[in-house]
């Protein structure tokens, strides 16, 4: 038995045991947004991203791309994104290529920026490989190639990403270089909205509308489309305001389509706008009032939607038909303050420029490297690229937790740990992610 017992010691200190300190930068960062306080976030970081933490060097750049250290700092960003996009983090080269593409790099390339996102994607970065498949589909900055862009999100999807899944869904629903095939649509943008993705839910919940691919069933439907609402979708807002005003899938409800179609339009979103316009003109769930239902027609008449934009001149032309002078006047003044507030609302490219939580990376090996670093296993950088150093680390965790002891890093390992992280405490728990 003592000598079972010696092994069983050697063992441990052959795998490295707890001997690396717990990283406490991590949730200091975390504690520090939680409270308002980005720069402390960013001085939390700073010793982790010098040393090669790729996720908080991505948190940094976000955080200086999102003005929330102050007016943003773009080259700053650039600079932090491309030392995490060098090492091979396919978010970091995305936001890159973004900064590139708007201007805001003096050596901006588009040809450059593509190329990154590119390199990205052929390495196996599932997120890359959505973005460029986008960039083909749209034709944006590449030839369009429908095909090509199918093949890299079956790509992403095939790699268990669900952006990938909700990606190819849409070319099966839409015939996007496919076969249309409403039932795979639906297997896949389920994939994709159980794992979270509000647009996967919204798409999944039309299905259900309209008995495509699924039986038609308006109560799912609704239940899908709250998901993504509560998601601030606002395209799910406006699905489930109509479903609440109408009465399909549950009762009727004019308040409550009233707030979602609220919320919808001052996203900026013309489809929602025109639905508040039309309650406001009709006194549904509302109190009448004209001026209000003019002013809300007058901002989505700016859509960029072309339908949406006409369908928000007739509504227009109608009331300035029998609107008074004075009372067209209130009503100007009105679609004036609302332009004001929340023209263009949903147009901001940095929106997404935001840290995000080491599992939103969508990395297991990245993953099971920060949590065994905060938990105290591992002291190498977290880069994503597992050596023999994480999987020393890993196997002390295991043997520790009383776990078949095998090194594999895979997506089970990961939630495993970051559950393990979870449980020792910290704001990270719920800490905000962007894909």
């Amino acid at each position: 038995m003592r000598r079972v017992a010696a092994a069983l010691i050697l063992l441990l200190a052959a795998l490295g045991g707890a001997a690396a300190e717990e990283d406490t930068g991590y949730a200091e960062g975390w504690a520090a947004l939680a409270r308002g306080d980005a720069a402390a976030a960013a001085a939390a970081w700073r010793a982790g991203a010098n040393d090669g933490d790729v996720d908080l060097q991505y948190n940094l750049g976000a955080l200086h791309e999102s003005g929330l250290l102050g007016e943003p700092d773009y080259g700053a960003a650039a600079r932090w994104y491309r030392v995490a996009a060098e090492r091979k983090l396919g978010a970091a080269a995305i936001r890159l290529a973004g900064l590139m593409a708007r201007g805001h790099i003096a050596d901006a390339d588009r040809d450059a920026a593509i190329a990154m996102i590119a390199e990205a994607a052929e390495r196996g970065s599932a997120e890359a490989q959505v973005a460029l498949g986008a960039a083909y589909e749209a034709g944006r900055g590449v030839a369009r190639d429908d095909s090509r862009a199918v093949t890299l999100y079956r790509r992403a999807a095939d790699q268990g990403d669900p952006r990938g899944a909700y990606a190819l869904g849409r070319a099966y629903a839409l015939g996007i270089s496919l076969t249309r095939d409403a039932a795979e649509a639906a297997r896949l943008f389920r994939l994709a909205a159980q794992a979270g993705v509000p647009e996967a839910q919204n798409n999944l919940g039309l299905l259900y509308e309209r008995g495509e691919g699924v039986a038609e069933d308006r109560a799912e439907a609704r239940a899908w489309y709250r998901r993504a609402a509560e998601a601030d979708l606002a395209v799910a807002q406006v699905n489930l305001g109509v479903l609440c005003s109408t009465g399909a899938g549950g009762p009727r409800d004019d308040a409550e389509a009233i707030r979602w179609f609220r919320r919808a339009a001052e996203q900026g979103d013309g489809a929602g706008q025109v639905r508040l316009g039309l309650h406001y003109a009709n006194g549904q769930g509302v109190e009448r009032d004209e001026t209000m239902a003019f002013a809300w027609f007058d901002l989505a008449a700016r859509a960029t939607d072309r339908d949406v934009a006409a369908e928000a001149v007739r509504y227009r032309t109608v009331l300035e038909g029998r609107l008074s002078a004075e009372t067209l006047s209130i009503a100007t003044a009105r679609a004036g303050d609302l332009w004001r507030r929340y023209a263009g609302a949903h147009d901001d490219p940095a929106a997404g420029a935001r840290p995000r939580a080491v599992q939103a990376f969508g990395m297991p090996a990245l993953t099971v490297q920060r949590a065994l670093k905060v938990l105290g296993y591992y002291d190498g950088a977290v880069d994503g690229i597992a050596g023999s150093g994480t999987a020393k680390a890993l196997g002390a965790w295991q043997a520790a937790a009383g776990l078949a002891v095998d090194g594999t890093i895979n997506q089970a390992t990961a939630e495993a740990l970051v559950r393990a992280m979870v449980a020792r405490g910290g704001p990270w728990a719920g800490s905000p992610s962007t894909i």
